[in-house]
């Protein structure tokens, strides 16, 4: 029996990515069904589909197309193989001698049924022609009915190819609508973060000499020209307004924009970048607190270099900001936890050599009391942990965002926003 199948879940999973409109479906069939009784000169044809319960029949000659449980049908047992079912006399087969369309009109005796078989072997349902009388069937006739089941079976999958493209092409217009509304906005931030990134680079690259920054400095400034281009801001109009029509295929190029530019950066040090920004939220004077994230990534890259005694540090850095508490989040990523250790290590040395002197703190900087993950704090005292996710320890820093003011942008669904990721 069908139910009992191995196969069974499987194709009913299958069988209703075709969406069937039952009600609609007999203006596909009903032709091929009238063809066939004339071919088998009988009265009655029938192309019927099942899902779990019932039997669909969607298209017919001879009768109205009817809803039938499914157990008490005929072409229940026709789908339960691949192959023709032939019963040439329904009322001595101890299965529907009893049936009241076997006993009582239309008096179905004779039954001939195909099965429709997709191109994955799963049975959608059949095609079948009953006669009322004795009446053999010829192999020309058989094979007739074979190839108007392929045809059954070719407008299904048109059917199915349709849904397909109408989901398709759903995607894609939401998709560019994204483009047109949320997607030109975190455009848009990038480009501020990365004037303010150039800024405050080339600052410290002048007072401190610092390769890091004088590196930054030269690939926001590149980078910045080039988002110019995407966006198609001129020098006079540059105000990062939510009006700008981006080419949603030139959305894709973006990420190897980022690579481009930054990657010179990411070997140089030997790190990596992933980089996430909400739309909508255009940096502003003040909404990222100035110099402080280029200090902290460029003071935690020194620290761990000099906990490595090696230039190249096998950290990754990741920003992003927190709609809850307003806070721009960047985290570290460092490889092992003896990394990991080591950096806060040199933090807590400067820290306890700058609350000797009397100075303000890298840990008050770093705002150490919110370090989160394998880093936490227990009784005052750092503690390094694994991350037993991903083998890799993190060390989070938060900085409050006092200044950053709410869009009109959906800020409380980060799930829906678009991110950018930059890795080496």
């Amino acid at each position: 029996m069908a139910f009992e199948m191995e196969w069974e879940f499987d194709r009913l999973m299958e069988f209703h990515e075709y969406k069937i409109p039952y009600l609609e479906a007999k203006a596909h069939f009903n032709a091929l069904n009238e063809l066939a009784a004339q071919i088998f000169q009988v009265p009655f044809s029938f192309t019927h589909v099942f899902d779990a319960t019932n039997q669909w029949a969607i298209g017919a000659y001879g009768a109205d197309p009817t809803l039938t449980p499914r157990i008490a049908t005929i072409c229940h047992h026709t789908i339960a193989q691949s192959d023709p079912v032939e019963i040439k006399r329904l009322d001595l087969d101890a299965r529907f001698a009893d049936a009241p369309w076997v006993v009582a009109a239309p008096f179905f005796k004779h039954y001939y049924g195909v099965p429709l078989v997709n191109p994955n072997k799963r049975v959608l349902g059949t095609l079948c022609v009953i006669a009322t009388e004795d009446q053999e069937f010829t192999e020309v006739q058989k094979r007739m009915l074979q190839l108007l089941a392929q045809e059954c079976v070719d407008k299904l999958e048109a059917l199915r190819e349709r849904n397909a493209l109408l989901k398709y092409v759903a995607s894609t217009r939401y998709y560019n609508s994204a483009v047109l509304h949320d997607v030109r906005s975190p455009l848009y931030s990038l480009r501020q973060f990365a004037a303010l990134e150039s800024e405050e680079a080339k600052t410290m690259a002048e007072s401190k000499n610092d390769a890091f920054a004088l590196a930054v400095h030269g690939l926001a400034s590149t980078l910045c020209e080039r988002l110019d281009d995407y966006l198609g801001q001129s020098e006079e109009a540059k105000k990062f307004q939510n009006t700008a029509d981006v080419d949603p295929v030139d959305i894709v190029e973006i990420p190897d924009l980022l690579r481009e530019y930054y990657g010179p950066l990411v070997h140089a040090f030997g790190c990596t970048f992933d980089i996430r920004f909400a739309p909508g939220i255009a940096p502003r004077k003040g909404f990222f607190p100035r110099s402080k994230v280029l200090e902290i990534i460029g003071n935690m890259l020194s620290y761990a270099v000099s906990a490595t005694e090696d230039k190249h540090v096998p950290v990754r850095v990741e920003m992003k900001y927190m709609s809850v508490e307003h806070q721009l989040f960047v985290e570290f990523i460092f490889a092992s936890p003896p990394l990991a250790e080591a950096v806060v290590q040199n933090i807590l040395a400067i820290r306890q050599h700058d609350e000797q002197q009397g100075e303000e703190t890298y840990g008050d900087r770093f705002k150490l009391k919110y370090i989160a993950y394998a880093v936490r704090s227990v009784e005052g005292k750092m503690e390094i942990g694994e991350d037993h996710r991903s083998q890799h320890c993190r060390l989070a820093v938060l900085l409050p965002l006092k200044d950053m003011k709410k869009s009109r942008v959906h800020m409380d669904h980060p799930e829906s926003w678009p991110q950018f990721y930059l890795n080496s």
